[in-house]
């Protein structure tokens, strides 16, 4: 396999027989690996921060705020020569060729800048380089990319879909989104399923509809590694298949599911299991709850959504037995005491829910049957269940970090991030391109929509 340096090198020696070269005739050098070494070179690493490719106030001065895709030739020059043993005369060679494949764009007059602008001198060089019908790609000396960086968001929840939809990244990235269901789901919604089947058309807004600048894909992100993004896509026309996307940036924003913190079931178990944080699961479990003779249900977690889900199940099927299992002293621990007071309250007025707190299932009794232990008084029951409902703690999907990136996650799996959202390495140094929002981060604070929305606007 041959490195870059000699994939240049050769493509050189075969310009120097070419005068008047045209896209196609670039693009079939060395059957095109010459193109793909010197896009992936140029292009690909000043589009990056790691790049060294700094930009001073001057800069942001005369481009705003494109300055990370502009550049002086001199950039360009500089971290070709790094690399590359090439002449002057072979540097504007490529940049008449990237101008030419139209990787890059002239984007201010050098008469505009002021006599004493440190490219005038500068300009005579290219002039004099390139014939006049040459010339005119490159009669300016100040250029941006015309190709934007390219920011793959993992995730299309609350964060990941806020991220897509804002304008300035819209303007400044080319945004690819990667969902596995290629929607963005209400969570908050979810409780109100369990009520009302027909809610969910509501609660579910397409990604490809409401998102036309955006490449919308429906997939589940398996690996995520230096360069390159790995995604399942499964159809019911055509087996699973693995496809990767390259990226420049990366903005994970996979939020977290249940817990399933039970003890091994039995292996006649006939207990019908629904997780909570999976809206399909949810409406999957109208089967189970309309059964009339499935008449026992519990509910795994005290929390916001177990007490909604408990509360919509006994409002509406008042002959059924719901039983909330909380291994803390009070349900909805998140909130204040006199929250969780009035909740109990509403909760005994129904008469069908049953409060277990300081407990926990510790082992199936029978195929329908759960064994509960009260840590405070240390006393065991028995209770019938028919349909089991996680919504216990968080677990975060950050299984697409795992081979790459382990040191990245802390001890519960959650990604670790800096104040400004970027993932941190084993030494808690921020990866330049990569960031995190929303539930599956570290950041200490109640994992709501409204922060995970705050925290897409924060990161990028």
């Amino acid at each position: 396999m041959q490195t870059q340096q000699e994939v240049i090198k050769k493509g050189f020696e075969y310009l120097k027989s070419e005068t008047n070269l045209t896209r196609e005739q670039i693009e079939e050098i060395m059957n095109g690996e010459f193109v793909k070494v010197l896009k992936e070179f140029s292009i690909y690493r000043m589009r990056r921060f790691e790049s060294g490719l700094k930009m001073h106030s001057r800069r942001i001065e005369w481009f705003g705020q494109l300055q990370h895709y502009c550049f002086y030739l001199g950039d360009l020059m500089d971290l070709m020569e790094k690399t590359f043993d090439i002449s002057e005369s072979q540097f504007y060679l490529v940049v008449k060729i990237m101008c030419i494949m139209n990787w890059i764009e002239p984007i201010a007059e050098t008469s505009n800048l002021g006599l004493f602008h440190p490219l005038q001198g500068l300009v005579s060089i290219v002039l004099n380089l390139f014939k006049p019908n040459d010339s005119s790609k490159i009669d300016r000396n100040l250029f941006k990319l015309s190709m934007k960086p390219r920011l793959v968001i993992v995730g299309g929840g609350f964060g990941g879909y806020t991220a897509c939809k804002d304008k300035t990244i819209r303007d400044l990235f080319d945004v690819t989104i990667i969902d596995l269901n290629g929607a963005l789901d209400f969570a908050p919604g979810f409780p109100f399923m369990v009520k009302d089947k027909a809610v969910a058309e509501h609660l579910s807004v397409n990604h490809a509809n409401t998102l036309p600048r955006a490449n919308c894909i429906a997939g589940k992100v398996s690996k995520i590694d230096k360069s390159l993004i790995h995604y399942r896509i499964h159809s019911k026309s055509t087996e699973e298949i693995t496809e990767t996307i390259e990226y420049d940036f990366v903005l994970i924003g996979t939020g977290c599911t249940c817990r399933f913190n039970l003890p091994t079931l039995r292996s006649d178990n006939q207990i019908k299991f629904v997780n909570c944080y999976n809206s399909q699961s949810i409406l999957d479990s109208h089967e189970f709850i309309r059964n009339s003779s499935l008449k026992d249900i519990c509910i795994v977690g005290g929390g916001f959504v177990g007490c909604e889900i408990a509360g919509s199940i006994a409002e509406k099927y008042p002959e059924k037995t719901i039983h909330i299992i909380q291994r803390s002293d009070r349900i909805m621990k998140p909130s204040s005491e006199e929250a969780s007071k009035k909740v109990s309250e509403v909760f005994e007025t129904m008469r069908n829910v049953k409060i277990h707190l300081w407990s926990e299932i510790v082992s199936q009794s029978n195929s329908t049957t759960f064994r509960i232990q009260n840590s405070q008084l240390n006393t065991f029951i028995d209770i019938e269940c028919d349909v089991c409902f996680l919504c216990t703690g968080l677990k975060p999907q950050s299984e697409m970090l795992r081979d790459e990136f382990p040191n990245s996650l802390d001890s519960n799996g959650f990604i670790q991030v800096n104040n400004h959202l970027q993932v941190l390495d084993e030494n808690d140094q921020p990866f330049k391109n990569m960031f995190a929002i929303g539930d599956v981060t570290n950041v200490k604070e109640t994992k709501l929509v409204y922060c995970s929305i705050l925290q897409s606007q924060k990161g990028m």
